[in-house]
């Protein structure tokens, strides 16, 4: 193309001979600048290309750790559930005088074994977007929603979490201690029953830390569930972004 213009440029300057040098010196230069404006935009279009492309591809990987989040979270909650839903049979039981039955006996054998699954997040794609800029994010809300849950929301959760079940099993390890020899446990401990029912339900001590480990665990189960939803809620944007880009 440009070959093209400086054959124009060429024959206008010489139906002017004055005037010819001066044409074809400021021709050549008007040449030079449409060449470097043409690469330039070229190359800001290469640059423009790429970075969409880089961000597309950490967009999806950020979704599929969001992901696995929720899925872990899910497994969190299921059991957080479980154990509460075991507590408080036993509580009824012991506050109504029931009959103890076979349900009831797997109860108390997981207030024995009480356990409870940790949580961290799966931040790979996160870390690899702040490693390059997370300014190469176009939409300022998921920019703005990515930097709250990697920052404060998931700081927050490990952090409750870390509180409430360091607490929560000091103080149980040292109470059940007490109880031990009032109970009877197989060995696998997949059941287990007081020995003398009564003197247990008659325990109000024992019934009151049931209740404080029924709120305790029901605190951790809402925060499970809470973020979930953000999470939730971000992948749903995230996952709207990536569609309206194809």
């Amino acid at each position: 193309m440009i070959p093209f213009f400086r054959k124009i440029r060429k024959k206008l300057a010489d139906d002017n001979k004055p005037i010819k040098y001066l044409r074809y010196a400021i021709g050549e230069i008007v040449l030079v600048v449409i060449g470097i404006l043409i690469a330039l935009s070229i190359n800001n279009w290469n640059e423009i290309k790429i970075e969409n492309t880089l961000e597309i591809k950490l967009l999806k990987e950020i979704s599929d750790n969001l992901n696995e989040d929720i899925n872990r979270l899910n497994e969190n909650i299921e059991e957080t559930s479980s154990f509460r839903g075991s507590f408080q049979r036993v509580l009824n039981h012991l506050e109504n005088k029931t009959l103890i039955t076979e349900t009831l006996k797997h109860d108390y054998s997981l207030i024995f074994g009480i356990g409870f699954g940790t949580f961290s997040s799966n931040d790979t794609g996160f870390e690899s977007l702040k490693s390059i800029g997370i300014n190469l994010v176009k939409n300022d809300k998921i920019r703005k929603e990515l930097t709250l849950l990697y920052g404060a929301k998931y700081n927050s959760i490990t952090d409750d979490i870390t509180y409430y079940m360091d607490d929560l099993i000091e103080s149980y390890s040292k109470f059940q201690a007490t109880l031990y020899d009032q109970f009877k446990i197989n060995e696998a401990y997949k059941s287990a029953e007081p020995i003398n029912l009564e003197k247990l339900q008659n325990n109000i001590g024992y019934q009151n830390y049931l209740k404080q480990i029924i709120f305790l665990l029901g605190t951790v189960e809402n925060r499970y569930i809470q973020v979930k939803d953000q999470i939730r809620s971000l992948d749903d944007l995230i996952k709207e972004e990536l569609k309206s880009r194809k």
